[in-house]
């Protein structure tokens, strides 16, 4: 009896939004409630909608609460559509508050209700949720296919200096092929330089050109800021020196910083060295660079 009457009610909502008569809709919700009529998947979505059409998002939460007092739990859709519907209406807190609700009913939710959350909790400045989040994604619970999405992620997490944890989302990102770009790398080669993991900065490194993704001066210097995280200047240059074999144009920035830390080390001739050297990439002296030599100069025997 009580499916005949939800099914019932249910073809009058669809003829209702068909027509998009919004304050129609939430009448017959009302008296389905107050029947005790289950709401089904569509009339749940339909609601929101109607809610979301008259810009009363308060309504929207308080439709959650109505449900579970009668008994009716929400359905991944209805979860997911309020979530994007107060996202899409810079309504963050409302946003974060359905996606805690979500998760706390077991609900996966769809891939934009996950984004539209972390965007909230990127806006509302909610770390520990976003950290959860990244926990989410490691443990295979979650999965967030958009790059951008990811990226926040990564971010957020390094921003509390939770280096793993952004390395975690960027292996799963790696593993499951999802899209990477220069961001996510960067992220990456930040939380390496953060925890002075080096074989991991080099390996992200060499992904990087691998994949055709443009390295910057930045990068280079992030991969020899990993190895100064544990004062190993030797083998920082030795790395250079690697690479400098297999890429031809390395970005002038980069001897620029490699010079500055031969002077900081005492090593004159390797900084006179990376000055010739740098001469013959860019094809000019500056003074910063004369400066080494002078420096050379009045420091030999």
């Amino acid at each position: 009896m009580a499916s005949a009457r939800t099914s019932k009610y249910s073809h009058q909502i669809r003829r209702l939004h068909d027509g998009c008569e919004w304050d129609l809709i939430i009448a017959t919700v009302d008296d389905m409630r107050a029947e005790g009529v289950a709401l089904d998947t569509y009339t749940q979505w339909a609601t929101i909608l109607a809610y979301e059409n008259l810009g009363r998002y308060k309504n929207i939460l308080e439709i959650f609460d109505a449900l579970k007092r009668k008994g009716f739990a929400p359905e991944e859709l209805a979860y997911s559509a309020a979530i994007s519907a107060c996202g899409e209406r810079g309504q963050w807190e409302n946003a974060a508050d359905l996606y805690t609700r979500m998760k706390r009913d077991n609900i996966s939710g769809t891939p934009e209700a996950h984004i539209t959350a972390i965007a909230a909790y990127e806006k509302g400045r909610m770390w520990k949720e976003l950290i959860g989040v990244a926990e989410d994604i490691r443990n295979n619970t979650l999965v967030v296919s958009d790059t951008n999405t990811n990226n926040i992620v990564m971010s957020s997490a390094l921003l509390r200096h939770f280096y793993k944890q952004a390395l975690d989302v960027f292996k799963v990102m790696v593993s499951l092929g999802h899209s990477r770009d220069v961001r996510t790398y960067s992220i990456a080669l930040e939380a390496c330089q953060i925890g002075g993991i080096k074989n991991r900065a080099i390996e992200v490194f060499n992904m990087m050109g691998q994949e055709g993704i443009p390295r910057s001066a930045a990068t280079y210097i992030s991969v020899v800021r990993t190895f100064m995280k544990t004062e190993q200047f030797a083998e920082a240059l030795e790395w250079l020196d690697s690479v400098e074999r297999e890429v031809k144009d390395i970005p002038a920035d980069v001897y620029v910083y490699a010079i500055a830390l031969c002077g900081k080390y005492g090593q004159w001739n390797k900084a006179m060295g990376l000055r010739y050297e740098l001469e013959r990439v860019t094809a000019a002296t500056v003074p910063q660079y004369r400066r080494v030599e002078n420096d050379y100069n009045g420091a030999r025997p």
